[in-house]
C-alpha cells in the first residue's frame, strides 16, 4: 500500500470532484443552470448530430474517477465514467472516452506517449479512496525488475482488484479494467467487417459495447448516431444482461434487439428441433422459398372468361397474352434478380388487366355504334377478384405457415434444388386454426424477414449504419442475410468464439460467416487474455477444448482462486441430488450469484427435487440471473456468468448430438471463480489422470505415511509431493485426506 499522504492526495481530489458533480445536479434538478454557464462549458453536445442528456452526471453512488495521467510538469488529469466541470467550468474530470482517456490506456513503459506516469484509484466504497497503484515511468525503467505486476499480460494489481468482484448478474461496464490490447479494439475506426474472435472470459461482450459508446463520443466519429447503432444478441434473457451497460455509459439511444426481433412482428414462442433448425437456416431456404412463390403464380393454359360486375356478358382474355406480360415482369423483378417485387408486379399487373378489359370494352360498345360516355369503364378494384385468381396476394407470414403445412407445396418447390427429401420432411408442420395464433420459432423469423423482402420489396425500416452482432458463431446463414440486410452503410462489427459454436449452423471458419454477410474481412481481432475465468477453472476448460478442435489454442489467464474444482461422484443419482441439496442448503442465504447448469431435458426433475428439498431457485428463462441459486438450462446458458457454476450430471450435456461438448465447454467457463460438478459415473474428460497403483503397492505403508502428513509438522520434502497429488485427486472427489484414510480403514484395506 501506498503512503498515507498520497492516499490522502487523491481523496481531497475525489472530495472536491463529488462536491462539484452534485452542485451540478442540484443546480440542473432545480432548473438554475445558467445559460451564460452553458455556454461557457466546454462540452460538445453533439453526437453524430444528436444532444446529449445534460444528465450525464451518473449516479450518486458511482466513483468520479478511476485513474489519472501525469504530465512531465507533474500534473495530473483525472479520469472517470463521465465529465465534470465545477462551477467555472473548468474540467475536473475527462470523460474515458476522450483523449486523456486515450493517453491512459494506450501510454506504458515501453512507449509513455509523453506522459511521466498514471495512476489507478481503489475504492473501497463509493468515493472513498482504499489504495492508488502510481506508475511513475522513469522511476520504473531503473527498477524494472522490482515490478508486481505481471510480466506476461501487463495486468495491475488495481486491475486484478477489480475484476475478483463477483457477478452482479447482468453485464457490468469495464473502464476501470480496460487493458490497453482491448482498448486499441474498441477505439479503432470503423469501416467494413470487422470480427473478434476470443475465448470465453477475453471479454468479447464488454469490449463490443463499450467500443459502441466510445464511437459515440463527440469527435470520434462524427457521423454515427446511437439511434442509428444497433446491437444484436442471440436471445431475449443476453439482451437483458448487458442492456443496463450503454445506457449506463451515456448512450441510452442505442438500439437492442434479439433474433426474435429481427424480421416482421410475430410472437416468438415455439421450440423446435436443432435439425429443423439448421434447415432452415440453410442459405438454399432462400432459392426454394423463391420458387414457392412462383409456384403461386396460376399461368393460364387457357382462354381467361370473366364476367363483368353489373354485365350479364363476359370478356375473354387471351391466355398467350396473359403469360407473355406476366414473364415479362418477372424479368424485371426480385424473383428474377430484378428490382421489384412480388406484390409491386401484382400491382402493375392488376393496372395492365384493367388497361385490357377496358380496352375490350371500348372496341365493343364503339363497333355498336353506342357512345363512349355510356362505356362500362372498370376501376382496379372491379378486377380484383381476377387479379387473385391469377396473381393471388401474399403476406409474409400467411405465405409461410401455408408452404409449411402442405408438403406437396414444399416437395414441388424443391424439384430442381439437391434438397434430400428426409430434409424437406422436417419443414412440414399443421398450421394453427388463425393466423393470429400461429406458433413462431427464432428460426421462422429470418424466413419471415427474408420473405417480407421478396414480397413487399421493401428494406427493413430500422436500417443502420454501424451493427455489432454478438455470439456471432450460433448464427445461421438465414439470420446473417437478415444482418446484411440491416446495414446501410455496411459497417458490422461480429464478435464470438468458434470454440462455442452451438447453434444449429456450426460454420467452419470466420470467412464462411463473412461469406454469408457478402463482405470480405476488413479486420480481425483475437482477445489473447482471459480475464474472468480463473486459471484453475480454464485447466479443465482447456481439456474439454482440445476434444473439440486442437488446434484451438486457451488464451493467456490473468486470474487465480483459492479452489479448484470439485467433482463429487455417486452411483446412486438419489443419493447424488440429496448431495446436492444438502451442499446448497448453505447457499440459500448467499448474496452471490450460482448458477445450476443442467442439459434441458434435466430442467425439469432438478426443479422437483430442489422444490421438495426446500431450496430456494430460480429459473433463469427470458430474465437475468439473480442472487442466489439460478437453474439454467444449457441452451440458456450463452454468454452469462456467475459466481460460482454447479453442474448436474455433465455426461447429459456431452450427449447433446453435435454439440454436447462445446455445451459443456461454455457451461464450465460460465464459472468467475468455483467449480462443483455432480455425477453418477467418472467424467469422459477426467480433471486429472488417475494414478495407477502396481500390485506391489504397501498399502498400509502409504497410509502411516499420509497420516503422519496430517500433523502440524512440515512433512517430509520426500513426501511433499505425494502428498499434493493425493491431496488433489481427493479434492476432486470431495474428499479430504483424512477422510479418505477413515475409509481406508475402515473398509480394512480390502478394496
Amino acid at each position: 500500500m501506498v503512503a498515507k499522504e498520497i492516499i490522502q492526495r487523491e481523496q481531497e481530489f475525489v472530495d472536491t470532484a463529488v462536491e462539484a458533480r452534485e452542485s451540478r445536479r442540484s443546480d440542473r434538478e432545480s432548473g438554475k443552470y445558467s445559460l451564460a454557464g452553458a455556454l461557457a462549458t466546454p462540452i460538445k453536445t453533439m453526437a453524430g448530430g444528436r444532444l446529449q442528456k445534460l444528465k450525464e452526471l451518473g449516479d450518486k453512488s458511482e466513483d468520479v474517477c478511476f485513474a489519472n495521467v501525469i504530465n512531465e510538469d507533474s500534473e495530473r488529469h483525472y479520469i472517470g465514467k463521465f465529465a465534470i466541470h465545477n462551477n467555472k467550468s473548468d474540467l475536473l474530470v475527462s470523460s474515458w472516452k476522450s483523449e486523456v482517456g486515450a493517453l491512459f490506456y494506450r501510454s506504458s513503459i515501453k512507449d509513455p506517449l509523453g506522459l511521466a506516469g498514471k495512476c489507478r484509484i481503489l475504492f473501497d466504497k463509493p468515493n472513498h479512496v482504499k489504495d492508488v497503484e502510481e506508475n511513475l515511468y522513469k522511476e520504473l525503467q531503473t527498477r524494472i525488475q522490482n515490478l508486481t505486476r505481471n510480466p506476461e499480460s501487463d495486468v495491475s494489481d488495481a486491475v486484478l482488484d477489480e475484476l475478483e468482484k463477483g457477478s452482479s448478474g447482468s453485464l457490468k461496464e469495464i473502464i476501470k479494467t480496460i487493458h490497453a490490447s482491448q482498448y486499441e479494439i474498441i477505439s479503432a475506426k470503423r469501416g467494413g467487417l470487422h470480427v473478434i474472435q476470443g475465448a470465453p472470459g477475453t471479454g468479447k461482450t464488454v469490449v463490443g459495447v463499450h467500443r459502441a459508446s466510445w464511437l459515440l463520443f463527440p469527435g470520434n466519429d462524427e457521423d454515427l448516431k446511437a439511434e442509428k447503432t444497433l446491437i444484436v444478441g442471440p436471445n431475449i434473457a443476453f439482451i437483458r444482461y448487458i442492456e443496463n451497460v450503454v445506457p449506463s455509459l451515456g448512450d441510452e439511444k442505442i438500439v437492442h434487439k434479439d433474433l426474435s426481433k429481427l424480421g416482421p412482428t410475430v410472437l416468438v414462442t415455439g421450440e423446435e428441433d436443432r435439425r429443423v433448425a439448421k434447415i432452415k437456416g440453410d442459405p438454399r431456404m432462400k432459392v426454394l422459398l423463391l420458387q414457392a412463390i412462383r409456384d403461386r403464380l396460376k399461368f393460364p393454359e387457357d382462354e381467361v372468361i370473366f364476367n363483368l360486375p353489373g354485365q350479364s356478358r363476359p370478356v375473354a382474355l387471351s391466355a398467350e397474352g396473359i403469360r407473355s406480360k406476366m414473364e415479362q415482369l418477372l424479368e424485371d423483378s426480385v424473383l428474377g434478380e430484378g428490382r421489384i417485387a412480388y406484390n409491386g408486379l401484382r400491382s402493375s399487373f392488376r393496372a395492365w388487366l384493367l388497361n385490357g378489359v377496358n380496352a375490350i370494352l371500348r372496341e365493343s360498345f364503339e363497333s355498336e355504334n353506342k357512345s363512349s360516355r355510356s362505356t362500362p369503364f372498370l376501376k382496379e378494384n372491379d378486377i380484383e377478384s381476377l387479379t387473385e385468381r391469377i396473381w393471388p396476394s401474399l403476406s409474409p407470414a400467411s405465405f409461410l405457415r401455408d408452404f409449411y403445412s402442405s408438403q406437396g407445396r414444399v416437395i414441388n418447390a424443391a424439384k430442381e434444388m439437391d434438397f434430400q427429401i428426409k430434409e424437406l420432411m422436417l419443414l412440414e408442420r399443421k398450421p394453427s386454426p388463425q393466423i393470429s395464433k400461429e406458433v413462431w420459432t427464432v428460426a421462422d423469423v429470418a424466413l419471415l424477414d427474408f420473405l417480407e423482402n421478396q414480397l413487399q420489396g421493401t428494406q427493413p425500416s430500422d436500417q443502420f449504419d454501424y451493427i455489432i452482432v454478438d455470439e456471432a458463431q450460433d448464427m445461421t446463414p438465414m439470420q446473417l442475410e437478415s444482418i446484411r440486410r440491416r446495414s446501410g452503410s455496411g459497417d458490422v462489427l461480429l464478435m464470438g468464439d468458434l470454440a462455442q459454436a452451438t447453434g444449429p449452423w456450426v460454420h467452419s471458419s470466420w470467412n464462411a460467416i463473412a461469406d454469408c454477410v457478402n463482405k470480405p474481412i476488413e479486420r480481425m481481432d483475437e482477445l489473447e487474455f482471459g480475464y474472468r475465468v480463473p486459471k484453475q477453472v480454464f485447466e479443465y476448460a482447456s481439456k474439454v477444448l482440445s476434444h473439440i478442435n486442437p488446434q484451438l489454442k486457451s488464451p493467456r489467464l490473468v486470474r487465480d482462486v483459492a479452489e479448484s474444482p470439485i467433482v463429487k461422484i455417486s452411483d446412486d443419482y438419489d443419493e447424488l441430488i440429496d448431495q446436492l441439496i444438502e451442499d446448497l442448503e448453505d447457499l440459500t442465504d448467499s448474496t452471490t450469484h450460482t448458477g445450476l447448469i443442467v442439459g434441458d431435458k434435466q430442467v425439469e426433475p432438478i426443479i422437483e427435487a430442489l422444490t421438495n428439498g426446500g431450496i430456494a431457485f430460480s429459473l433463469l428463462e427470458n430474465n437475468s440471473p439473480i442472487e442466489g441459486l439460478n437453474i439454467v438450462p444449457v441452451s440458456k446458458q450463452k454468454g452469462l456468468e456467475f459466481d460460482d457454476v454447479i453442474l448436474v450430471e455433465p455426461q447429459e450435456i456431452i450427449d447433446i448430438p453435435e454439440i454436447g461438448l462445446r455445451q459443456l465447454y461454455v457451461a464450465v467457463t460460465r464459472s468467475l471463480r468455483g467449480l462443483t460438478m455432480y455425477a453418477t459415473q467418472q467424467l469422459p474428460i477426467q480433471l486429472l489422470e488417475e494414478s495407477v497403483i502396481s500390485e506391489e503397492f504397501d498399502l498400509d505403508s502409504l497410509i502411516a505415511e499420509l497420516d503422519l502428513m496430517t500433523e502440524p509438522d512440515e512433512p517430509s520434502s520426500g513426501f511433499a509431493e505425494i502428498k499434493r497429488d493425493v491431496e488433489g485427486y481427493l479434492r476432486i472427489k470431495g474428499l479430504t485426506l483424512k477422510e479418505f484414510i477413515n475409509k481406508v480403514r475402515n473398509s480394512g484395506g480390502a478394496d
